[in-house]
Parts: structure tokens; C-alpha cells; sequence
């Protein structure tokens, strides 16, 4: 079985924006490069580690996105892991993964989406380089945006994103969007040292 791969990101003071920003900084310039240095696996697994503690892709990206100066370096790293936009892709249209449910960038794209509106278009372009998500993921995250951000031109450019790529909508009742994205983020474990257990 091929390897994933594997960042490590060193984070300090995981709490500030500044903290925040470095490690940003340093997944951009490692991320630019992609393709290259990717393992042939198609997985991504990224930690970001400081003194004795380390973070989580998804818990990184929820507390980035926080803060308003480091949205478009989050927007610059969720185009970066975006194989069709790659002069070729090594995965043949495979797809480039974080977990088993999601996209590499997904964990970027989504609370950026819900944090700022004004991403939505950022998110229409990820999920376009990608391979469709559960469409009960979906219908569940245009749900949550709707009711955090109230229906804009955004909202329908997604739905009609959705239209367009021909996805099912999911049978009623549609589970609640924080239980479909605990689910989804909860593929992939760490143990103490930020290993990937299964």
C-alpha cells in the first residue's frame, strides 16, 4: 500500500492570528509546489505541531478563517490542492483526498464558505475541481449556508453548480449539518504524536 502524504506544519501560539498566519505561510509554500513531492496514494494528511500539542487540518482551518486578513491565503491554499487546476494531474482524475469523504481542500473550502459569503464563489471552484461530494453532504452544507448567510446570488451560483453537475438531492429528512460534518472530518484519527491511526 502506497503512503499518504504527510505534512507536519510547525504552529506557534495555535490561538492568534499570527500564529495562525506563519503556519499558513509555511502550508502555502510547501502547497505551491504541488504536484510535486505528492506520494502516489492520492491522500493528504496534514498536522500542524507546536510545543507539545499539535492541530488538526479541520480545527486549523476553523480558527483561521476567523480572521478576515488570512481568508485570501486560505482562498491561495484551496487552489493549490486543486488537482484540474495543475498542469497535469497524477491522479487521473482520481481525485486528491484528506479523508475518505473529502477532497484535499475541502477542510479549508467549507468554513471559509460559512465564515465569509463572499467565498461561496471559492468553494463553487473547489468543489468543480473535484470529484462530487455525498450529495447528502452537500444538500446539508447549501442548507447550513442559507441559514447563516440568508439567500444570495451566491447561494443560487451553488445550487445552480449543483444543477449542473446533476446531483441527486438526498432522500427527507436530511441529517443535520453538524452531524454530516463530524461524520465526514472523523474518517482520520491522530494519536498523541499526530500520527494517523485507523
Amino acid at each position: 500500500m502506497t503512503r499518504s502524504t504527510r505534512l507536519r506544519i510547525p504552529i506557534h501560539k495555535s490561538r492568534t492570528e499570527v500564529g495562525l498566519a506563519g503556519a499558513l505561510d509555511d502550508l502555502l509554500e510547501v502547497s505551491r509546489a504541488f504536484p510535486k513531492g505528492l506520494s502516489k496514494s492520492a491522500q493528504l494528511t496534514i498536522t500542524f505541531h507546536g510545543n507539545h500539542k499539535w492541530l488538526s487540518e479541520r480545527r486549523f482551518f476553523e480558527r483561521a478563517v476567523r480572521y478576515p486578513a488570512l481568508r485570501p491565503m486560505v482562498a491561495q491554499y484551496i487552489d493549490y490542492v486543486c488537482p484540474t487546476r495543475w498542469p497535469k494531474d497524477p491522479f487521473r482524475g482520481r481525485g486528491f483526498w484528506t479523508s475518505k469523504k473529502l477532497p484535499a481542500g475541502a477542510l479549508a473550502a467549507i468554513p471559509l464558505a460559512l465564515t465569509d459569503s463572499t467565498h461561496i464563489p471559492t468553494l463553487i471552484r473547489h468543489l468543480r475541481g473535484v470529484p462530487v461530494l455525498d450529495p447528502t453532504l452537500l444538500f446539508a452544507l447549501v442548507r447550513e449556508l442559507i441559514t447563516t448567510h440568508d439567500p444570495s446570488d451566491r447561494i443560487d451560483q451553488l445550487c445552480t453548480f449543483l444543477d449542473e453537475r446533476e446531483v441527486p438531492a438526498p432522500a427527507p429528512p436530511t441529517p443535520a449539518w453538524s452531524a454530516l460534518w463530524e461524520s465526514a472530518t472523523a474518517t482520520v484519527t491522530f494519536d498523541g504524536d499526530g500520527d494517523v491511526r485507523r
